[in-house]
């Protein structure tokens, strides 16, 4: 049997397309001369005043400042007067279902768990 899944004189055809970062460094690599002219002509745009050009030379040459981020959490819970409410219906309602036995088991079930806790 033949495999003819790589047959000799046939060229590759399809496949993954080359990520954007690849592409950019394969540029480089053709177009040295092109990264000195595009830098060249970024630092003219920023002495003229275009912010973000001059931004991009300053960082590219002096690196990117660090940037931290703020995670202080505060502990302090708020509760309005509505939260108050809420809870105390919440804490009636679970003890209303604990004396009415209606957490699992019937009142009956309950008193005899209870006896033999005692005993």
């Amino acid at each position: 049997m033949v495999d003819t899944r790589f047959q000799t004189g046939r060229e590759k055809t399809g496949g993954r397309t080359k990520k954007l970062k690849t592409q950019v460094k394969d540029w480089i690599k053709d177009n040295p001369g092109a990264v000195g002219e595009l830098l060249q002509k970024l630092y003219e745009r920023g002495m003229d005043g275009d912010k973000d050009c001059a931004i991009y030379v300053i960082d590219r040459i002096q690196g990117r400042p660090r940037q931290s981020l703020d995670a202080r959490v505060s502990k302090e819970i708020i509760l309005t007067a509505d939260d108050y409410e809420l809870i105390a219906q919440l804490l009636a309602s679970d003890t209303k279902l604990i004396t009415e036995g209606k957490n699992g088991q019937d009142s009956e079930g309950q008193d005899e768990a209870l006896q033999g806790q005692e005993a």
